[in-house]
C-alpha cells in the first residue's frame, strides 16, 4: 500500500531528473561555446603565424599610405 513518504520521494526523483536534464542542456551549451572559442583561437592562431611570416613585427617595417591606415582604424 502506498505510503506518504513513498510521494515524497517520487516527487524528489522527478525534482533529480528535471534537474539532470537542466544540467544536460547546460553542458550541451558550454562544449558548444568551448568549441567555438577552440576554433577562435585556432583562426586568431593563423593570423599571429602570417603576421611573423610576414615579418610585420620587423623594427624596419611601416605602412605606405598612412592615411588609408588611420581610416581604416577608424572604420574599425
Amino acid at each position: 500500500m502506498p505510503q506518504p513518504e513513498d510521494d515524497a520521494l517520487v516527487s524528489e526523483l522527478q525534482d533529480h531528473r528535471d534537474r539532470e536534464e537542466d544540467v544536460q542542456q547546460e553542458l550541451a551549451d558550454h562544449r558548444r561555446l568551448h568549441s567555438d572559442h577552440s576554433n577562435r583561437v585556432t583562426e586568431l592562431e593563423g593570423v599571429r603565424r602570417d603576421f611573423k611570416r610576414h615579418r610585420y613585427d620587423d623594427l624596419r617595417s611601416g605602412f605606405q599610405n598612412e592615411y588609408l591606415v588611420l581610416w581604416m582604424i577608424n572604420e574599425f
